[in-house]
């Protein structure tokens, strides 16, 4: 066959095409909804050491139960932007590679190399997208941590500080309010 004859692709090498790239397309959908929750957890994380550095409560836990609370909070934090970073996926083959090597081929051995390299960029972004995933269950499991953390140190400070503990009446008194 000559190769200015324009061989045109079968059906199945079409069909093969359009499935590795929307196989393709699926995978950068996941990549942003992993963002959006490292998102979430980062937000969520935040929100708590924010509350919690600025309660008297927490600030004067013993220093055994802060060191407990803040390394389970940074190891959230590091988690998650590790899994919210931006890594290098592969999309698309490179144009002008794309444009220098096959612009003369027929459209079938084009539709093959074009098929190929998406199957390439797929399996490569594979072991990336299982690496995210792994950091961010890693992330999500800590956090439950933290806040399972910071229920049962609630309870046993409350346990300990009960017997210097006001009761409503004394407190309202103490601030000055509703003096008669």
């Amino acid at each position: 066959m000559n190769k200015n004859q324009i061989k045109k692709p079968k059906d199945s090498d079409q069909l093969i095409y359009r499935e590795i790239k929307e196989r393709l397309r699926d995978q950068f959908e996941s990549i942003d909804n992993m963002n959006t929750k490292a998102g979430i957890i980062l937000g969520f994380d935040g929100a708590i050491l924010t509350a919690l550095l600025n309660s008297d409560w927490f600030r004067e836990l013993p220093s055994f139960y802060l060191f407990i609370v803040l390394i389970l909070i940074c190891s959230v934090t590091g988690l998650a932007l590790k899994a919210f970073l931006t890594e290098a996926y592969k999309k698309d083959p490179e144009p002008s590679k794309l444009i220098e090597k096959y612009q003369e081929e027929t459209e079938s051995r084009t539709l093959g190399q074009l098929t190929r390299n998406f199957e390439g960029c797929f399996n490569e972004n594979k072991e990336k997208i299982e690496k995210k995933k792994k950091y961010l269950n890693w992330s999500l499991g800590l956090l439950a941590l933290v806040v399972f953390s910071i229920a049962f140190i609630t309870f046993v400070s409350s346990i300990k500080s009960e017997n210097h503990m006001y009761n409503y009446k004394q407190e309202v008194t103490k601030c000055d309010r509703f003096k008669q």
